[in-house]
């Protein structure tokens, strides 16, 4: 996105533009300055707070997202072509950044590798983001702290981890993430939402990772989250993983990303992409058996092993030096740091706690054979993806082969940690034959319903949780909660409260009260609200609920 404004040159007496490119809204981007016709980008010397904020005035993006030492760093990506103004040294009050002190147009001084970024507040939200990082040294470093009802609190740190970190590196534009300080390494902040993300660590934007907050305790002002970013672009990343550092490898390319086929890639290779991701050291290495599905980048690479950068290596872009006995495939590599990450998931749920169980193993998902399966081995995986370690059910779902490979025959004794540590068979190539693959319900697994009422779309509220159904007490539940509640049910996108008793008494157990949804909650899984069981609510006070569809 873009968004041009015009001011008139004191010195020239031309009309002078600005812009904002390739930014994810119109009030952030890099800097580009448009003079004798031809755009050229700003040179980030002496760039900070208040020469951004003269950007963002002419641009009528509000006033400056980020504050002071922050302001300067903003990288999205380096430009090309001209590069027009350098050393640009504003007061704040003036009209253009070409008004503000600065050397002769042309007279560079540094390359694009140096090119200013802004971010400002958007014009018509207000904010360029949901997320902040403050108090770090630099803008890619931080406090991590999200918006909710216009106040700016900080996200707890109890769960927040290296693979939430790189999504929400990239989604500041701030490249991947180098580490995760807890324990309030930038500082105390009031309040700490309760809000936890489950992220794989490969999507754009933390608003796709599952994120849950209903029933979670208040986390204390010290636990705060923190991250320090690369702050660089990126230009490299591992897709189809279980996590940013083990995966497929792709490249991004003309703003394009596209996939890395080879023919002899091997652990050099791998070293220098877990270098470049700052992802450890390259633990393995795999070439897919199967194409995946894009455009094609680079046909080879080959590299010494010594490179910061994949992009320093040999790569060949088409494939003509291919040989035929060898063809490339899809490469990928695996990191130390990728130990650190599961490589379990469960699918075909709406929930992250139920569904069929998925193994990864280099480059591929494969199902677990289910003629073994138990309860025991059930508890590992809901441990390891942090279900709160009980399991509820285990039970067969009946799948045809795919090009996943299968994996059976595991036997856990029940107090591993992850379900790698306990014993299985080995893998197998998928046939067509149809097979029984494992699938569990944890308890952590929510879901509600409304009972008592003469239609499905009214009633008593209940809810799901650690393997029974509760009530749910009415306390501060305000019309946004019921309309959340009552579009999760397919039930409209209104309803009310009745009065007590309407649909029956209720009883225990009472597991939620206190449920306090935001505007931007989409799921009453997203609500905050008390601590699962801890309430003082009784019968007359359930939450009895009339939606619009009845």
């Amino acid at each position: 996105m873009a968004r041009t404004y015009r001011s008139l040159l004191g010195r020239t007496g031309e009309p002078e533009e600005i812009k904002l490119v390739d930014g994810q809204t119109e009030c952030e981007g890099r800097l580009m300055v448009k003079h004798r016709g031809e755009w050229g980008s700003v040179c980030g010397y002496y760039w900070g707070v208040f020469e951004a904020t003269v950007a963002c005035r002419q641009l009528g993006c509000g006033s400056l997202q980020e504050d002071g030492v922050q302001a300067k760093a903003a990288n999205f990506g380096a430009g090309s072509g001209r590069i027009w103004l350098s050393h640009v040294k504003c007061t704040g009050r003036e009209s253009s950044p070409a008004k503000c002190h600065h050397r002769m147009w042309g007279v560079e001084g540094c390359g694009h590798k140096d090119d200013v970024g802004v971010v400002c507040e958007d014009k018509n939200t207000g904010l360029s983001s949901q997320f902040r990082l403050v108090n770090g040294s630099q803008r890619c470093s931080g406090r991590v702290e999200m918006i909710s009802a216009g106040e700016w609190g900080a996200v707890c740190g109890e769960r927040w981890d290296l693979r939430g970190a790189n999504v929400l590196c990239r989604q500041l534009h701030c490249g991947t993430a180098v580490s995760v300080p807890h324990g309030g390494y930038f500082g105390e902040k009031h309040p700490v939402w309760r809000d936890a993300f489950y992220c794989k660590g490969t999507e754009p934007d933390l608003k796709q990772c599952t994120r849950t907050a209903l029933g979670n305790h208040k986390c204390p002002t010290w636990d705060t989250a923190g991250v320090i970013c690369t702050g660089k672009a990126e230009t490299l990343r591992l897709v189809d993983g279980p996590d940013h550092c083990e995966g497929r490898v792709e490249v991004l390319h003309n703003k394009t990303w596209g996939r890395v086929l080879g023919h002899q890639w091997d652990m050099t290779e791998a070293e220098v992409v877990c270098r470049q991701l700052h992802c450890g050291d390259a633990i393995g290495s795999f070439r897919l058996k199967e194409p995946a599905a894009g455009p094609v980048t680079w046909h080879s690479v080959t590299c010494e092993g010594s490179e910061k950068h994949i992009e320093d290596c040999s790569v060949t872009i088409d494939g003509s030096s291919v040989a035929s006995t060898n063809p490339a495939t899809d490469v990928g590599a695996i990191c130390s740091a990728a130990e650190e990450c599961r490589n379990v998931r469960l699918v075909d749920s709406l929930h992250r706690c139920a569904g069929r169980v998925e193994v990864y193993r280099k480059g591929e998902w494969g199902v677990i054979i289910g003629d073994t399966w138990n309860l025991v081995n059930g508890e590992v995986i809901c441990r390891e993806l942090h279900c709160c370690g009980r399991i509820l059910k285990v039970e067969g779902q009946s799948v045809r082969g795919t090009r996943a490979l299968w994996l059976s025959r595991f036997n856990c004794a029940g107090k591993e940690t992850d379900l790698w540590q306990c014993l299985y068979t080995s893998w197998g190539a998928s046939t067509s034959e149809e097979k029984e693959a494992a699938r569990v319900v944890c308890s952590e697994f929510t879901d509600l319903r409304l009972v008592g009422g003469a239609r499905e779309c009214q009633g008593r509220l209940e809810v799901f949780y650690n393997g029974s159904w509760g009530s749910v007490c009415s306390n501060l539940m305000s019309s946004h909660a019921v309309s959340v509640i009552c579009q999760q049910l397919n039930c409209g996108t209104s309803g009310q409260l009745e009065n007590p008793f309407t649909y029956g008494s209720g009883g225990a157990p009472y597991w939620l009260d206190l449920i306090d949804c935001r505007s931007r909650d989409g799921s009453l899984g997203e609500c905050p609200s008390a601590p699962w069981g801890e309430n003082e609510c009784g019968a007359g006070e359930v939450a009895q609920i009339t939606c619009e569809k009845t």
